[in-house]
């Protein structure tokens, strides 16, 4: 099965909001077009956050309190879950740390990972 890359909302505003930032306007406006290009073609999708996501990212963010995860990593979390896939990529080494929420589900598997950076 080719791999997807499935993208949040909340990592969209987050890499806007960084792009803006640290690169220019038209770096972020890019990014947005390259990405919804991409979808176009199936390589990426767009996750919807509902309600549900919410309650259980909030319970992520509680059980791991004191690991500084934001929203938008708890909510990240219970995306690769629901997939049953469980892969993150991502630079911050915190997602190493978050133990699967039950028997039934997988470790996550973090790529390129903090160590790879």
């Amino acid at each position: 099965m080719p791999r997807v890359l499935m993208i949040s909302p909340l990592v969209m505003a987050e890499l806007d909001y960084l792009l803006h930032r640290q690169a220019c306007e038209a770096v972020a406006v890019d990014t947005v077009t390259r990405l919804v290009a991409l979808a176009g073609q199936g390589i990426v999708h767009f996750a919807s956050v509902d309600r549900g996501l919410y309650v259980e990212a909030e319970e992520v963010l509680r059980r791991h309190k004191g690991m500084r995860l934001g929203l938008t990593d708890a909510a990240n979390v219970v995306l690769a879950h629901r997939l049953h896939r469980p892969a993150i990529a991502s630079f911050d080494g915190h997602y190493l740390s978050i133990a699967p929420r039950s028997e039934r589900e997988q470790p996550l598997w973090v790529a390129p990972g903090p160590s790879e950076s």
